[in-house]
């Protein structure tokens, strides 16, 4: 910033007194009064008044003359009959329609003129209704520059041109002024309090400007009695929106920025919101390249030092300063020799006939000392080990900017993280302002702004960072091009975030201590003297160092202590509440069976994000006793996934429901130790959806902490799952099973609830598998046993789940049947890529779950994963809920009282050429068959006959070799087993191991049957009978 109300602005400091180098970090004195704060949006609805507000004067009613049924139509339709002060409406042009005065706001003159010819004929200006903001559009991805301009130029100049001539009479008559914007109805915070884009999207950030004049007009005229309102409406019909201007005019409060959306009134809010620091959400290092605009001076120096000295990133520095000729010769000058180049300087005035006095001398200066400390600063800069370049530009400029682009893209590929710091102030009255400060205030700040954002996908920058400050989100006394601007750098940030899918943060900075216009004592003093709390740059250039690091939000952020007098709206009253986290609690607490896994919201950004938390205690979560594992509770997987779900369906409201989760990782169990609770932490982040999604998605976490016998907190977070849930307006249709629940080569294998449950660790409550109806080498179909969840907590008889978590726990638990009854080991949930649910909640009928298994491989530590696709489907083969490839971790092998006695089935293919060969005598027969069987197989005269008897023994001694290794028995060769088909009874097996032959018909019973061109052997134990058809 470069001065004050009233002052001149002053050179800057020769090098010789002062180095540019930024403050070193101390400890601070005292504990800081810093706090990091984002916005809200609160309901305010507007108290009935007993008696309105009186105008007098004439009312101004200015507006961009579009289409016939523009708003200020409605306007005078709605008027009062019984307000008698003259209403003249101006329309922005040059041609007069329906009763306007034409007059170009893009003129000051044209203003002025107009303004001081309605003084004349209808008497001093009373109040004003400034509507050009409303119902406009402007797309930040697609827009041009010169739309871009046009929109400022109308809005916010002819905002700014009109209040420079009325506010004189709005002080004598004690009137107001009034704007109306169309940004979201909640003044740019509408995705944030609505919670879904796609319903909602800011219409055009320049309106944002007009805001930020009206708010600096009441802070120059409220000691006169003078109103303002700044009114932004959402989709409204117009008629409505008039009335709610009328209302507003007659019958509204003190507060300034008021938003309407459906009808309903709304204000803003601060709330205290602390940095979660646990994760770095980017890395920062020596392939790192950012750039900065500002970055070679003041604020924008000190955090490039900063940036330097920690991680030597490769910096690319924007300044409007070029580097004077010699540059390294001026910067080694010492204090005599710099005033002997003030004399030259001095006799150079003098000549070009100036009569060269000190301040032209210092302004003729200032170039050369600026120009001094940047390059001693980026000397600096390469010093601390980064990679420095300085490119002099005016970033307004489109031409020179895209120049200097198209260098930077040539040359460096790409830019991960844009820092825009660039950005001028001068503070004046309105009244007083000088209109080539607007140019130039919103040249750098909010035209560089745009040009930078327009630019960041072919820079492929994943990062944007704007600096604005609490100006532009209080107003404030003699800046109103400054508010403007940097109301409009705010919106414009947020819909770089919106539209272009990166992380965008938009910093409000109080000022700082030691820089900038602070740098001089008698603003310092001023300051003090209105209780502003002063950042030092040590604490400054931590705060964004640690929301380059670990903000993964993105959006607006302010860092301040006390403002002073500027909070005319009570922003900051219960800054320590926050009303986002109040009115979901107040939403859980009035449906705790919705969420009976939370216990508390501990904060919220409204749309983008949620921590909550819960304490897992046996006594009260009593689900928790049947899911224990050697005598330790684990939380379930599936209700780590319903407790996510829940989290988010607060954020979501009643709109959305969940449809399904991805990229689900079981990382390490929540394990309650010696029967202890322990408290779970839940942290979602809203992803940014893709283009045309219908899906809304959140990143999910839930974490805890050790804690040691003594209750003490060990070691640092514990990351335990995490997931992506996906939330939409309605389910997708259940898709039908064409097969059912048809599996090639399924057996029964005679296994019912007792015996799963004699292997599973799950208690009564987990037990929601009633038998195994088939099962084969590929897939196994279970019949689902219906839990009721009414005992699942102490206080909740009615729980109402999310995500129907006993019927994944099933699709869980059939997959580990299968493990157990084909491999002999135990496993846990691992992993899940994709969960679809189609349907929450089925009243009558069976369920069956499916799992067909896929494959298998060993994890980077060596322990054995399979992955399984899995499906829930009724009596009428529709799909309720599908899971594409979960994946289980091996926990070891059944001990052996523990293991399944399997049912074996092998089968040949009658056309298989490896029957063809053993017939052939051409592929070692005497290796499969044994002596006596050779010489049966000679009998044959029939060579179909012959094959059929040959491809039953191969299955049938395979079925039996499968059987024998399951069980630990001998490892035998083919020949070594015997089948004799020639009984009429069931085949008898008999085995030649070393210690002698053995009959293994009398435990065994084997059956052989032709299926659809297939031989099939059938192995059961413990004599149970199969049924065959003769070979």
């Amino acid at each position: 910033r470069e001065g004050v109300e009233g002052e001149e602005i002053p050179p800057p400091p020769s090098p010789a007194e002062k180095t540019a180098t930024a403050p070193e970090v101390r400890a601070p004195r005292e504990k800081s009064k810093m706090r990091r704060m984002i916005v809200e949006v609160v309901e305010q609805p507007l108290s009935p008044k007993k008696k309105r507000h009186s105008l007098k004067g004439t009312i101004l009613l200015v507006s961009d003359q579009g289409t016939p049924a523009t708003l200020d139509d409605h306007v005078v339709r709605y008027w009062p009959k019984d307000v008698s002060v003259p209403l003249i409406r101006i329309g922005h042009g040059t041609q007069s329609r329906k009763g306007r005065i034409p007059c170009d706001l893009n003129d000051f003159g044209a203003v002025a003129r107009t303004i001081a010819k309605i003084r004349k004929e209808s008497g001093t200006i009373g109040g004003v209704i400034f509507l050009v903001g409303y119902g406009t559009k402007l797309n930040v991805e697609r827009g041009q520059f010169a739309t871009w301009r046009r929109h400022v130029g109308t809005q916010v100049r002819g905002c700014f041109h009109v209040a420079k001539c009325v506010i004189p009479d709005l002080e004598q008559t004690g009137g107001f002024f009034l704007a109306a914007t169309n940004l979201d109805g909640f003044h740019g915070y509408g995705v944030d309090f609505i919670g879904d884009e796609r319903k909602i999207e800011i219409e055009s950030p320049v309106g944002a400007g007009i805001t930020g004049i009206v708010k600096t007009i009441s802070k120059e005229t409220h000691e006169r009695g003078v109103r303002c309102k700044a009114l932004d409406f959402g989709k409204m019909h117009r008629p409505l929106v008039a009335r709610k201007i009328i209302q507003e005019i007659f019958e509204g409060d003190s507060r300034i920025e008021v938003g309407y959306h459906a009808g309903k009134r709304y204000g803003l809010k601060l709330t205290a919101e602390p940095l979660e620091m646990e994760d770095p959400a980017i890395t920062i290092d020596r392939d790192t390249t950012i750039l900065v605009t500002g970055g070679a001076q003041g604020i924008s120096a000190a955090i490039c030092k900063d940036l330097a000295a920690r991680f030597q990133p490769k910096l690319l520095l924007l300044g409007r300063t070029p580097l004077p000729d010699g540059v390294e010769h001026l910067a080694r000058l010492d204090e005599a020799s710099l005033q002997s180049l003030k004399m030259q300087l001095r006799e150079e005035l003098k000549a070009e006939g100036l009569r060269g006095t000190p301040v032209e001398v210092e302004n003729r200066f200032a170039p050369i000392a600026k120009g001094i400390a940047i390059h001693e600063n980026l000397q600096e800069l390469r010093a601390l080990g980064a990679s420095v370049e300085y490119f002099p530009v005016d970033v307004g400029d489109p031409d020179a900017l895209g120049e200097v682009l198209d260098t930077i893209e040539q040359e460096h590929g790409k830019v991960d993280i844009v820092i825009h710091g660039a950005g001028v102030e001068r503070s004046k009255l309105i009244v007083d302002k000088p209109l080539e400060h607007l140019d130039q205030t919103f040249s750098g700040k909010i035209d560089g702004a745009f040009l930078l954002i327009k630019a960041l996908r072919r820079l492929s920058t994943h990062t944007f960072v704007a600096f604005s400050s609490i100006v532009g989100r209080f107003g404030s006394y003699g800046q109103a091009d400054y508010a403007a601007a940097n109301e409009i750098l705010t919106k414009l940030t947020l819909e770089a975030q919106r539209r272009l899918g990166i992380r965008a943060i938009v910093i409000d900075w109080t000022a700082w201590d030691e820089i900038g216009m602070v740098m001089r004592r008698s603003t310092r003093r001023v300051l003090l003297e209105m209780k502003v709390d002063l950042l030092s740059p040590e604490e400054g250039v931590s705060f964004l160092r640690n929301e380059l690091l670990y903000d993964r939000e993105g959006g607006e952020v302010m860092i301040a202590g006390s403002v002073g007098p500027v909070d005319e709206d009570g922003l900051l009253d219960d800054v320590e509440v926050s009303a986002a986290v109040s009115r979901l609690e107040r939403a859980r607490q009035e449906t705790p069976e919705r969420f009976p896994l939370l216990d508390e919201v501990v904060a919220c950004r409204p749309g983008r994000s949620i921590t909550a938390k819960h304490f897992l205690d046996l006594e009260r979560d009593r689900f928790m006793a049947d899911h224990a594992f050697e005598g330790t509770p684990l939380l379930p997987g599936v209700m780590g996934l319903e407790a996510f779900a829940e989290a988010a369906s607060l954020l979501t409201g009643s709109g959305l429901c969940f449809v399904g989760a991805s990229q689900v990782a079981y990382r390490r169990p929540v394990k309650l130790l010696r029967n202890e609770g322990v408290e779970i932490f839940l942290r979602l982040r809203r992803l940014p959806p893709p283009r045309s999604a219908t899906r809304t998605s959140f990143h999910a976490e839930l974490y805890s902490y050790f804690r040691n016998p003594k209750g003490e907190v060990v070691g640092g977070r514990r990351l335990n799952f995490e997931a992506v849930l996906h939330f939409a307006s309605e389910r997708p249709k259940n898709p039908k099973k064409e097969n059912g629940l048809e599996i090639r080569g399924g057996i029964d294998p005679g296994i019912d609830r007792a015996e799963i449950y004699r292997r599973f660790f799950h208690g009564p409550r987990f037990q929601v598998l009633d038998r195994v109806v088939a099962t084969s080498e590929e897939a196994i179909v279970t019949e689902i046993r219906r839990i009721d969840p009414g005992d699942f907590f102490r206080d909740l008889p009615n729980p109402d789940f999310a995500t129907a978590p006993m019927l994944l726990e099933a699709l869980f638990q059939a997959a580990g049947v299968w493990e157990m009854y084909h491999h002999a080991t135990a496993s846990l949930p691992d992993s899940i890529w994709n969960l679809e649910i189609y349907r929450r909640i089925v009243a009558r009928g069976k369920l069956f779950a499916l799992a067909r298994f896929r494959e298998c491989e060993k994890d980077s530590r060596g322990f054995m994963r399979r992955f399984y696709d899995l499906e829930v489907i009724d009596e009428r083969n529709r799909v309720i809920l599908s899971v594409e490839r979960y994946a289980t971790i091996s926990v070891g092998e059944l001990p052996p009282e523990f293991r399944f006695t399997p049912v074996i089935r092998e089968e040949i293919r009658l056309d298989d050429s490896e029957i063809e060969r053993l017939d052939s005598g051409s592929n070692g027969l005497e290796t499969v068959l044994s002596e006596g069987e050779r010489r049966h197989l000679a009998r044959f005269k029939n060579v179909e006959r012959r094959r059929r008897w040959l491809a039953g023994q191969l299955a049938a001694k395979r079925a039996v070799q499968h059987f024998l290794s399951r069980m630990g028995g001998p490892v035998l060769s083919l020949r070594d087993i015997e089948i004799d088909q020639s009984t009429r009874k069931a085949p008898s097996v008999t085995i030649s191991a070393p210690e002698g032959k053995s009959d293994l018909s009398a435990g065994l019973s084997l059956s052989l049957s032709e299926e659809e061109g297939h031989v099939v052997a059938l192995l059961t134990p413990e004599a149970r009978h199969t049924e065959r058809k003769e070979a």
